[in-house]
């Protein structure tokens, strides 16, 4: 079988490896980034991997670090885990729990849903506005238990994503799973 890209699937009897250098190439990962990851529904996780309000996920998507985190009693957001003030990586330990979101390059503080809180020596700023500085939020939602990320802000809910799915497990009890 050639390497060559078909635009129609062939059927499963007819299917085979890739060629290596798909697995390794750059610029076929980046182009999986921007066509795949970044316009897709990802399962960052379980709601039971949220037990408590404050409780986090750091997860890697491509080039960028997403934080997941619980926020209210049913409430789970996701931000790019990128202070607004200078860029810095917000969080570094993949997973705990926090009362708010702290930036170690210069103490800007945020609320578990994004809101910028505190920011050091920005008082006597004119046209500071902490509202114009919440965190960078991604799409996200839970369907049966599962907790899902979207980059894209213009994708339909994960539910519509995964109608043939919702339907196939409409009376499977999902959302009692546990690992």
């Amino acid at each position: 079988m050639s390497s060559q890209k078909r635009s129609v699937p062939v059927p499963l009897t007819q299917a085979s490896s890739l060629p290596g250098h798909y697995l390794f190439d750059e610029e076929i990962y980046r182009e999986e980034c921007e066509r795949i990851f970044y316009r897709s529904w990802l399962c960052v996780g379980r709601a039971e991997d949220f037990p408590n309000v404050g409780s986090f996920k750091l997860h890697e998507v491509g080039d960028e670090s997403i934080l997941v985190v619980k926020s209210g009693e049913q409430e789970i957001n996701a931000f790019y885990n990128v202070c607004r003030h200078r860029g810095s990586r917000i969080l570094e330990k993949r997973t705990g729990e926090v009362a708010s979101i702290q930036c170690p390059y210069h103490s800007w503080t945020y609320s578990l849903a994004g809101r910028l809180v505190g920011a050091p020596h920005t008082d006597g700023l004119t046209d500071f506005d902490k509202r114009n500085y919440s965190l960078s939020p991604l799409r996200c939602e839970s369907w049966a238990g599962f907790v899902f990320v979207n980059f894209d802000k213009a994708a339909s809910p994960v539910k519509e994503h995964l109608k043939p799915l919702v339907a196939k497990c409409a009376n499977l009890p999902l959302e009692a799973l546990r690992r």
